[in-house]
């Protein structure tokens, strides 16, 4: 339904010659996991709670092309900065997908990142940093006080793409942990 009505605000802005200095922005929610994993919320770092559609046309940009590059709602801002001509504020968090637009193919930020927090019945307070790259979607759930690790997901979106078991511990994935690791932590400073 929202796609038709992003289809139709984007006809109207040709039929009133109003697309060649208007940028739109298409963001959305997942909606809820309807089950997925027992839970009944938006609030994971699952793969279903953490992907969202996200349509961006502007002046000057080809329309209707698709890419497979990691974006994030933090590469908002700065991408509608570059899109409007404006500098970005040196604040910003994220990355401008003015380049992904002019070239979709591109290869772009290794990682996407997630965080979420949750209650451990006799541990306390756990967050959990997740990293999506372009196969797998890594997890680490440290306690939020002590920062000590308590457990590591890692989910193989190639070979599992519902995203419903945890390969952390397989020997076949060992060589893949260090790198994830390290992005995780990158991600987890603001550093990326």
């Amino acid at each position: 339904y929202i796609d038709s009505q992003a289809g139709k605000l984007l006809d109207s802005l040709d039929q009133n010659g109003l697309r060649e200095n208007t940028i739109v922005v298409r963001g959305g929610a997942h909606g809820c996991d309807d089950g997925d994993f027992g839970d009944w919320c938006k609030h994971s770092n699952y793969e279903v709670a953490t992907r969202v559609p996200l349509l961006i046309s502007a002046p000057g940009k080809k329309s209707q092309r698709s890419t497979t590059a990691l974006a994030e709602y933090v590469d908002l801002y700065p991408t509608l900065c570059d899109l409007a001509g404006l500098q970005t504020p040196p604040h910003c968090q994220g990355l401008s997908l003015e380049p992904v637009l002019d070239d979709p193919a591109r290869r772009w930020k290794p990682a996407a990142f997630s965080q979420y927090m949750k209650s451990k019945p006799g541990t306390g307070q756990m967050l959990g940093t997740s990293i999506r790259t372009d196969r797998f979607r890594y997890t680490e759930w440290r306690n939020r006080k002590t920062n000590e690790l308590d457990a590591v997901e890692l989910i193989d979106l190639e070979r599992d793409p519902g995203a419903k078991r945890n390969v952390a511990d397989q020997p076949e994935y060992a060589r893949y942990l260090p790198e994830l690791r390290d992005l995780c932590a990158n991600s987890a400073s603001g550093v990326q």
